[in-house]
């Protein structure tokens, strides 16, 4: 059962992601905090993976500032709130449109922690094996291990910038639809017009 409790102790409980919701009896919404925050860190440690590790403090920050929120709802609206989980597996249900709508994205996504695994992979045999049975000057190697850390940063600069160009694309053909004398940006023509 969801109780108010003291503003101290409950301070120090929502410095751990997802136990100030647990203090406050949110059970279902602290274990999701908890869980994700967890897994975060897990699958950036377990895979090499280190920029999801960035990604944690946001969860640490969500759960701390709701926790503290929620401790000083008034009475009403505090015992008003349901507990419920964070993610509901029914809403991700491969039926349900939402997932329809962005598969690319989350395909993309998939491949790209796919690319990231193996490039690790890669780089790891590289480094370890390859170049010194080749023997290389200390010059070449550092221009090999230069190159390999840098292209998956590349990756990403690019794919960031076609999602940009997409997204002000989309945004033109919409504002287009309503108001057709709108001159296309000089990035966005299509040559041959």
């Amino acid at each position: 059962m969801t109780k108010k409790k003291g503003k101290l102790l409950t301070f120090c409980w929502s410095l751990i992601p997802g136990a100030g919701e647990m203090y406050l009896g949110f059970f279902k919404q602290g274990i999701s905090l908890m869980a994700i925050f967890a897994v975060l860190l897990g699958i950036s440690g377990f895979l090499q993976l280190s920029f999801l590790t960035f990604l944690s403090p946001i969860v640490w920050f969500y759960s701390f500032f709701h926790t503290n929120n929620l401790n000083s709802l008034s009475d009403e609206e505090f015992y008003s709130l349901e507990d419920d989980f964070i993610i509901h597996w029914n809403d991700i249900s491969p039926n349900q449109d939402a997932v329809k709508k962005h598969y690319k994205l989350v395909a993309g996504c998939l491949i790209f922690f796919g690319i990231s695994i193996l490039w690790k992979l890669f780089s790891r045999l590289l480094f370890w094996y390859i170049i010194p049975a080749l023997y290389l000057t200390n010059e070449a190697s550092e221009l090999i291990r230069f190159i390999t850390n840098t292209v998956p940063q590349g990756v990403v600069a690019i794919a960031i910038i076609i999602a940009g160009l997409y997204l002000i694309k989309g945004k033109h053909d919409e504002l287009n639809k309503d108001n057709p004398d709108i001159p296309s940006p000089p990035y966005l023509e299509h040559k041959g017009n």
